[in-house]
Parts: structure tokens; sequence; C-alpha cells
């Protein structure tokens, strides 16, 4: 199991963002984690409580990923968010 904050501590060190990253952990209705990016707070990630504490790694993942692709919207946008969630996975997990 990959604690939590020393993944978060790894992600950011590995893949540096143009501005603060916020990361939460709070009660989410409907969704496993969020990403959200605004001039005043910078990037906010939110993981649900509700998220088993060995699963919230991956989710980290999934949602940084969104924070490095935040503002490309070329083509194939999918695509890139893929190839950069596929790079935080192995950063953390190694092969899979």
């Amino acid at each position: 199991m990959a604690d939590l904050w020393v993944t978060f501590s790894v992600i950011q060190h590995h893949y540096p963002l143009d501005s603060k990253v916020t990361l939460k952990i709070e009660e989410l209705s409907d969704a496993e984690g969020t990403y959200e990016y605004t001039e005043e707070d910078g990037h906010v990630i939110c993981i649900s409580n509700a998220v088993e504490a060995d699963q919230r790694a991956e989710v980290l993942c999934h949602e940084y990923a969104h924070a490095c692709v935040n503002g490309y919207y070329g083509p194939e946008s999918s695509a890139v968010w893929g190839v950069c969630y596929s790079g935080l996975y192995r950063l953390i997990f190694g092969e899979h």
C-alpha cells in the first residue's frame, strides 16, 4: 500500500505543476475523486473519504493526470491524459 502523502510528494517532485496543488480528503457524494483549477486556488484535488486507504494513491494518480493536462484542448486530449496517467501510475506502482 502506498502512503497517500508520500505518493503526493513523489508525484509533485517528478511532475511539478505551474501553480500550487492542494490535496483534500473529504466527503464526495458521487465520485471517488475530483479535480478543479482556478486562478485563485490553483490545482485542487479532492479524494472521497469513502475510498479505502489502499486505493487513494491510485485515485490521486488519476486526478493528478487531469491537473497535468489542464488547459490542453487539442486533438486526442483523452490520449494525452492517458499517457500522463500511465506515467504517474508506473512511477508509483511500477509496471502493470
